[in-house]
């Protein structure tokens, strides 16, 4: 059950801890994780919709990242790209990139690559989180926030 702690507390962390997304819930199973972040981009966010859609995909990778992190190598995931983190990231990339699937790769490409650097910044606050995580098994926004000192 600690790899899907680390999972779910980088996303929780990059999210709401670094570029202040609003994370509603986040939870953890023997073998599986899941948030729920608010997706509804609002214009009061302070950025565009097409940054927050950017952030949004650096923090659906920050949860591979830090599993790289965990392990203190990069690891290839046979099941990567059938995920719901690449696929909603995929998704995004294409809106950004106007379809274009070339720029779409490089768009993932750039956001995995911010999302390591993020979570290697980060580490102290997704350690923290992921044991308070592995204590109680799920988090609403306030425990998170409390957990985040945000």
């Amino acid at each position: 059950m600690r790899w899907p702690a680390f999972h779910e507390a980088a996303h929780c962390s990059v999210g709401a801890g670094y570029f202040g997304h609003r994370i509603k819930t986040v939870w953890i199973g023997k073998r599986d994780g899941g948030y729920s972040p608010d997706t509804e981009w609002r214009p009061e966010y302070g950025v565009s919709e097409r940054e927050f859609r950017l952030q949004e995909i650096i923090i659906l990778q920050a949860g591979r990242a830090a599993l790289d992190h965990l392990n203190n190598c990069k690891h290839y995931y046979d099941d990567w790209e059938a995920g719901n983190d690449h696929k909603l990231s995929w998704k995004r990339a294409l809106w950004l990139s106007d379809g274009d699937e070339v720029a779409a790769g490089h768009l993932l490409a750039y956001a995995m690559r911010r999302a390591e650097l993020l979570v290697d910044k980060l580490w102290p606050q997704i350690y923290k989180l992921a044991f308070t995580l592995l204590e109680h098994l799920k988090l609403d926004a306030e425990q998170i926030e409390k957990t985040l000192a945000i």
